[in-house]
């Protein structure tokens, strides 16, 4: 009789480990964000001179791809429901992202396209085009295609202020992305 009650005790806990292994929360991997598409329409407003097209350099991109990293991982985190890894293979999910357009609320705040002491105003920094695919098992399980805007007030347009603009953007679009894989 005594191997019997050892082997139920066996499988309890067998069940007990599974049900606790399926109770644990998903684990995301968030890449990236890939900005090998990216195409920015510089601004054509009639209150700002042209000075030619908005152009980021490769330090720019590569700080953009950290702000947008670190904003949406935050977003996430703050959503108990999921635990952070540091790569796709130890993922339950991945969240691949895009950055396809950007639209400059102004010209860029740089030597080239203002002059020394030129502080312009705008209506937040401008708006940005994203694609997300968030997949598990090798399987698309959501997507994303979302036009938002980078501030919406007015204030002045610069590199300090459009990029707390953008750090908020990019942290709503880690929102939207907790929201999709809690239903996923």
């Amino acid at each position: 009789m005594k191997p019997i009650h050892h082997l139920i005790a066996g499988i309890l806990i067998l069940f007990v480990a599974s049900s606790a292994l399926a109770s644990e929360p998903p684990r995301v991997y968030v890449s990236d964000l890939d900005v090998s598409k990216l195409e920015i329409e510089s601004p054509r407003d009639h209150r700002f001179p042209y000075r030619g097209e908005f152009e980021l350099s490769d330090k720019e991109l590569a700080g953009l791809q950290e702000l947008y990293v670190s904003s949406v991982s935050t977003a996430l985190q703050r959503k108990s429901q999921f635990v952070l890894v540091e790569s796709a293979a130890e993922a339950d999910f991945v969240v691949s992202s895009e950055l396809l357009k950007l639209m400059p609320a102004a010209p860029k705040d740089d030597l080239r396209h203002r002059d020394v002491n030129e502080r312009l105003v705008s209506y937040g920094a401008g708006q940005a085009l994203l694609r997300v695919e968030i997949v598990r098992d090798e399987i698309v399980v959501a997507e994303i295609e979302d036009v938002r805007d980078a501030g919406r007030d007015w204030g002045i347009n610069d590199r300090f202020h459009n990029k707390q603009h953008v750090k908020r953007m990019f942290s709503s679009w880690g929102s939207k992305i907790a929201k999709q894989l809690s239903g996923a």
